[in-house]
């Protein structure tokens, strides 16, 4: 065999056992035929309408939950709701709606991952809380009714506690409904409520009607009289009529005539300041006063 020949049967036989290595290659690689593992199921913000899943998986893929009422699994051993999240994650938390109270649900969680492997949790139950009809209390408003902010007061706090977790709001037009009132408290959602008052002045009196809603949609009653909290600055609204006036519960209280009210801008306080005023008022000089017999 010539040397040509010889270097000819070598590069064929080195393209031969190249052409094997790649062909070897192509034929290790295999498709993921494995189905995600579901784990950490659990259960919270168990209501009588509601209810939230969250549960791990070893991969990413997407998540479905099918329910149904117990009477409708009984009878047809399947389910006929389901809530479903396309996002391929290796977490979910997916939450159920409009549930009826005190029903027990059947429930199945699937999910699918890219590849198209599907895993099929167990049935499992859960059952919704009884439905909360009892009416929430209010106590404790801030400012108290008894109290009266000094002048000069331009700001306070309202506030209002309850006696369970719910979210109020307030307005200063009495039988508000509570989905009427566009003002929220602005620490709200527990048990106590609050927010700041602004714009306030001397002689203003301010009432505010507080609502409240819990997670069942009981709101107090309208009636209930924590309900009403005010703001007692003086209001002198009657002070022509024997120097009294009216406050917004309708008490009479002692009122600040205008010439009074000068006085004490004036810093005349007490009994001899004023004789004195009233007497330069009048023309007179105290020094030339003497008394009558």
């Amino acid at each position: 065999m010539d040397i040509m020949g010889a270097s000819m049967i070598t590069r064929t036989c080195i393209g031969l056992v190249f052409i094997a290595v790649l062909s070897g290659c192509e034929s290790s690689s295999s498709p993921d035929t494995t189905a995600p593992l579901i784990s950490s199921i659990h259960i919270s913000n168990l209501t009588a309408t509601g209810v939230a899943f969250s549960f791990a998986i070893d991969e990413e893929a997407t998540a479905v939950i099918h329910y149904t009422d117990s009477n409708y699994y009984i009878g047809n051993s399947s389910y006929n709701q389901t809530e479903l999240k396309t996002d391929y994650f290796t977490s979910h938390n997916i939450t159920l709606s409009n549930l009826s109270p005190s029903t027990t649900y059947h429930y199945q969680i699937v999910v699918e991952d890219s590849a198209g492997n599907v895993a099929t949790d167990a049935d499992r139950t859960f059952t919704t809380l009884d439905q909360d009809t009892t009416a929430l209390r209010l106590s404790n408003p801030i400012p108290a009714t008894s109290s009266v902010p000094p002048a000069g007061t331009t700001f306070t706090t309202l506030g209002v506690t309850t006696d369970e977790q719910t979210t109020c709001r307030y307005t200063s037009t009495t039988n508000t409904a509570y989905d009427a009132m566009s003002t929220s408290f602005t620490s709200t959602g527990s048990t106590t409520h609050s927010s700041t008052l602004t714009g306030l002045s001397d002689g203003g009196a301010y009432s505010y009607y507080v609502r409240c809603e819990d997670g069942s949609g009981n709101v107090n009653s309208p009636t209930d009289n924590a309900s009403y909290v005010t703001t007692k600055y003086l209001d002198i609204r009657d002070a022509k009529n024997n120097y009294s006036f009216t406050d917004q519960f309708g008490t009479q209280r002692p009122g600040i005539t205008p010439r009074r009210r000068f006085m004490l801008k004036k810093g005349i306080t007490s009994q001899s300041e004023t004789t004195r005023f009233t007497m330069l008022q009048r023309g007179l000089h105290p020094i030339r006063m003497v008394p009558i017999c």
